[in-house]
This record gives C-alpha cells, structure tokens and sequence, in this order.
C-alpha cells in the first residue's frame, strides 16, 4: 500500500464519524500529513489541513 492510498484509507474512515468529532479530527489530520508524504512535501514545510480537505477530497493522478 501506498502512502497516498493509506492517506484515502484514513479519509474513507473519517467520512463514518460526524464532523467536529475528535475521531473525525485527528484521522483528516493524519491523512493531510500522509498526502503531503506522499506529494514529496519535506516535513519542516508541512501545513494544517486546509478547510476543503475532507473525506470528500479526491487527488488527482498524476
């Protein structure tokens, strides 16, 4: 597995909780971090997730 398709795997679980739900929370957290891995972004630039990124957020193939 990828981390791009773990990044997927971990919005596909946030979308089961209600938003404002600290598990909702902390997996679109996680799973903004995982994208920005797999985007080959280095850690010391590494943002918050911005509002649009959600369980609904597709990534487009490159």
């Amino acid at each position: 597995m990828t981390t791009a398709q773990l990044a997927r795997l971990t919005l596909d679980e946030a979308a089961a909780y209600a938003p404002g739900d600290p598990d909702r929370e902390w997996r679109v957290r996680a799973a903004w971090k995982l994208q920005q891995i797999a985007d080959g972004i280095p850690c010391s630039e590494w943002t918050p997730p911005p509002a649009w990124f959600g369980p609904g957020y597709q990534k487009e193939a490159a």
